[in-house]
Formats: C-alpha cells, sequence, structure tokens
C-alpha cells in the first residue's frame, strides 16, 4: 500500500504539475478559482433555516451505533454536525438499538444478519428502505457502503 501512496503523491506534486495543471486552489490566482468554480455548475447548499423549511437528509448504512467503528462514528458526527446547521437527519441501519442519539433519529429496519458477520440478508430489505425513503420525503439520501453492504446498494 505504501508504494501505491507513494507513487500517487509523487504524481500529484510532480506530474500534475509537469503537465501544467493546477494541483490544489493554492495553484490558482483567486480570481481564476472563482472562475472556474463558477463554470463548474456545481450545487449550492442553501441554509435551510433562510428558506423556512429544514432539509431531510438520510443516512442509509448497514452498521451504526451502538456498535463502534469508522463509518458508525463517522456518520453520527456528520448527522449531529448538520443537526447543529438546521438540518433534519436521519439515519436508517439495520443494527439493532434505540430509535434516538442526541439530536439524530434513527430508524432501524429489522432484519435477519448473517452471524458472526451481522450483515443483513432479508429478501424484503429493499422494499422496507424504499417504503422508508418514499414516505420520509428526503431531501438528500447519503449512503455509506463497506466492503460488503446491502444496505447501500
Amino acid at each position: 500500500c505504501a508504494p501505491f501512496a507513494v507513487a500517487c503523491f509523487a504524481f500529484r506534486t510532480v506530474g500534475v504539475r509537469a503537465l501544467g495543471l493546477p494541483v490544489s486552489r493554492d495553484d490558482l490566482p483567486n480570481q481564476e478559482f472563482r472562475r472556474r468554480r463558477q463554470t463548474m455548475n456545481l450545487p449550492q447548499l442553501d441554509a435551510p433555516r433562510a428558506l423556512g423549511k429544514r432539509r431531510r437528509i438520510a443516512f442509509v448504512v448497514d452498521h451504526f451505533l451502538p456498535r463502534l467503528g469508522g463509518i458508525e462514528l463517522h456518520v453520527n458526527d456528520l448527522a449531529d454536525q448538520l443537526h447543529r446547521f438546521g438540518y433534519e437527519p436521519t439515519v436508517i441501519t439495520t443494527t439493532p438499538g434505540i430509535d434516538r442519539i442526541g439530536n439524530v433519529s434513527i430508524v432501524r429496519i429489522p432484519s435477519a444478519l448473517l452471524p458472526r458477520f451481522e450483515i443483513a440478508c432479508d429478501p424484503r430489505l429493499w422494499s422496507r428502505l424504499r417504503n422508508l425513503l418514499t414516505e420520509g420525503q428526503f431531501d438528500v439520501v447519503h449512503c455509506h457502503g463497506s466492503v460488503v453492504s446491502p444496505l447501500a446498494y
């Protein structure tokens, strides 16, 4: 893994500059950066409070708290911060547990889990998820997947 990372770093810092391409926004003058950003047609994140409506965001993850891991903690922190900015996050998962942690509401889909791996293996899983997403009227659906992630697919 380390030789690959070194090769990527070397290409990014040497090869890209050799081609005359900017490596980061610091390589562009501010006006040029703004011009390119405007032509990229990126969506603007509007403040939900200014619109008078809280934007609803669904985080679809196979595993969530109380199970501890990188994705679980990352999604919890992300949802908590988005709530502080005025969004309404909801986590949808197959991990059993409570339905609220702090400001984050959690919908737990009951599902058969493969022993030892705790991966959902229920044929009704996708129809349940589709119903939840339709009924929730979410503005954004954010899926986090791992190596094997039936819920996020």
